[in-house]
């Protein structure tokens, strides 16, 4: 989207059954992801993982501060300086065996360029994300908590 910064998060499962619906010719639809995002933090701290408050939360350990400043920083808009996107490979796919080889051989960057992952962008990572957030909510264990509250 011509935004200055992405966050990128990279799954891979080892449980789970295709669904049906990925064997019809011409699917476009992508398996969901929302399970895969865990909550980290407990009771008002609670937050979930690729939200904007979990990368706001992890960013000044991951980069140095001015750096994280930079990404956190709106643009005019008002918008967000970052795009979110998850890079799964789910259970079921040809290409987990090299992604499991490669990251058991010492992370060789040429076995993981031989693998594919389903690409998910920033407004499938929101819906993700707030699915996520609602199924922490659900428990009762995080009342106000704002890293829970629904992404607009």
């Amino acid at each position: 989207d011509g935004k200055p910064f992405a966050i990128v998060d990279a799954k891979a499962s080892i449980s789970g059954k295709k669904p049906k619906y990925m064997n019809k010719p011409g699917n476009t639809r992508k398996p969901g992801i929302s399970s895969l995002l865990e909550g980290s933090g407990s009771g008002h701290n609670r937050v979930v993982q690729m939200s904007h408050e979990w990368i706001y939360k992890n960013l000044y350990r991951a980069v140095p501060h001015d750096t994280a400043r930079r990404i956190l920083k709106k643009l005019p808009s008002g918008a967000w300086s970052y795009d979110r996107h998850i890079l799964y490979t789910p259970p079921y796919s040809n290409s987990l065996l090299t992604h499991l080889g490669a990251t058991f051989e010492g992370g060789d960057a040429e076995l993981h360029d031989e693998h594919e992952a389903i690409h998910y962008t920033d407004n499938s990572v929101k819906v993700a994300v707030n699915k996520a957030k609602l199924r922490e909510r659900k428990t009762g264990k995080y009342r106000g908590a704002k890293g829970l509250y629904e992404e607009k």
